[in-house]
């Protein structure tokens, strides 16, 4: 196994997991990719050591255990309540000037924004339950802001960047916005943005080392200048070793080698902007033909050999297995056996179906 991969797998508690909940997961991940919803959740419940459930997981997060917003590159991140503001005081400024020239393009002056803030908070999310996405969309409407086409978006994305608002629990299958206040609220004293900027880079380079400057700027979404400070920030708390950076203290590995099935988008991948000590370069089409996808993949002894589709059912899950070249035996029996714990996981039965692999296929 590649020695990268196998200390990345240890460090982000895939063969190292956690025993505790799933707010000690992200706290010790810093922010998680959240854009697929049902994937992060499954890859907190990839890094819990124990029996844990999808709903678990799900009742967490409804109760404000973590946060979902817009935290990082423009994505969905789940963050602690104890995070998110240090967080956002190191990107914020970054992800605002990213957006201000769609904001212009959809009459999104600061003014606008400032009094579309002020109504989310005052008025259409003052309560303590949370309130759905149209239902937001009403809410301004009412008030005098339009929300029509991007609009909506760009305005509760620039709330959320701003630190006031945040997704809630959901509504049945709809997503809520609340105050972030409610979940978060915001210290007395200002946050040291130098001070955050360094505890943002020894939280990643301990969770996801050994990685690189350019990999931690990718993740985070700051300029390669910022990232590079951060990381000589971090000071002791971090060793080096050519260009990789990894927590001085590292985290032992259960096993030497595994067998894993990781969700769309996984920090395993997307944590990286070089993914090869897990993903061959001739492989990464397959799983990234474009769009700002991320398939889910199947992971052997540090290398992902192939990717898998869950499709669910009332009663069972269906999981599509697509293996990028022949498998062993052992191999194949050991994702299967990953495919019914994911069942487990969703409290349903995995029903398993092999699509045969591409004799042409590099290995």
């Amino acid at each position: 196994m590649d020695p990268i991969a196998r200390e990345r797998l240890a460090a982000q508690r895939v063969a190292a997991p956690l025993r505790g909940s799933a707010r000690d997961v992200v706290a010790w991940m810093g922010a998680m990719q959240a854009q697929d919803y049902l994937g992060v959740r499954f890859a907190l419940g990839v890094r819990l050591a124990g029996r844990h459930s999808d709903a678990e997981i799900e009742r967490s997060i409804a109760r404000g255990d973590v946060v979902r917003i817009h935290a990082l590159r423009f994505t969905w991140q789940l963050v602690t309540p104890g995070d998110v503001r240090s967080i956002l005081a190191v990107t914020s400024p970054r992800m605002r000037a990213g957006i201000s020239r769609r904001l212009g393009q959809l009459d999104l002056d600061e003014r606008t924004l400032r009094r579309a803030g002020e109504l989310l908070v005052e008025r259409v999310l003052a309560g303590d339950e949370p309130v759905a996405r149209d239902d937001v969309a009403a809410g301004l409407e009412r008030a005098g802001i339009s929300v029509s086409g991007q609009r909506l978006a760009y305005i509760l994305m620039a709330a959320e960047i701003d630190g006031l608002v945040c997704n809630g629990a959901r509504d049945g299958k709809r997503f809520t916005y609340t105050r972030l206040e409610r979940l978060a609220p915001a210290a007395r004293a200002p946050i040291d943005r130098e001070e955050a900027l360094a505890r943002l880079a020894a939280t990643y380079f301990t969770s996801r080392g050994p990685a690189t400057v350019h990999d931690f700027a990718w993740w985070s979404g700051l300029p390669i200048g910022e990232a590079r400070r951060g990381a000589e920030a971090a000071g002791d708390a971090l060793a080096r070793e050519g260009a990789h950076l990894r927590a001085r203290r590292g985290v032992l590995a259960t096993a030497k080698e595994g067998v894993f099935l990781l969700p769309p988008f996984d920090e395993m991948l997307i944590a990286y902007r070089d993914r090869s000590a897990l993903l061959d370069p001739a492989h990464v089409k397959r799983i990234n033909a474009g769009g700002g996808m991320l398939d889910a993949v199947m992971v052997v002894d540090g290398r992902v050999v192939g990717r898998y589709r869950r499709v669910l059912a009332r009663d069972r899950v269906v999981v599509e297995l697509e293996p990028f070249h022949a498998l062993p035996k052992a191999a194949r029996a050991a994702i299967e056996e990953r495919a019914h714990a994911y069942g487990r996981f969703l409290e349903k039965a995995a029903e398993i179906r092999w699509t045969r692999a591409d004799p042409r296929a590099p290995r």
